[in-house]
């Protein structure tokens, strides 16, 4: 499996949003909204990131613990994600703050 590293500002960000309860981090498949849904092109899913406050379903599989934030991947993505670096960051928006993740190629375009 790939690494993960989470920013000291987004386990502070974490701490501030949720406070002192147990903060699930989890990493899913979401559809990208491009043009009409009516259209014929395929969908195009995008990889996300979420914090929760409970224990996600049966559908994510656990896969690290070491920043004290247990980082739950979906079942569906795991492979995709085998052997690539995974950078869980900040991403500010004028005054919103949000959690953004970078994977494997991606992170290296950014840089």
């Amino acid at each position: 499996m790939g690494n993960i590293i989470i920013s000291q500002q987004a386990i502070q960000f974490l701490h501030h949003k949720y406070g002192k309860c147990h903060i699930h981090l989890v990493i899913y498949r979401d559809i990208a909204k491009t043009g009409c849904w009516y259209s014929a092109k395929p969908l195009t899913f995008v990889i996300k990131t979420k914090a929760m406050n409970k224990k996600p379903n049966e559908y994510f599989v656990m896969y690290d613990d070491s920043y004290g934030v247990p980082v739950w991947i979906e079942k569906g993505i795991l492979k995709q994600l085998e052997n690539k670096p995974i950078l869980i960051s900040i991403k500010k928006n004028g005054f919103i703050k949000c959690l953004n993740v970078d994977i494997g190629v991606q992170l290296l375009e950014r840089r």
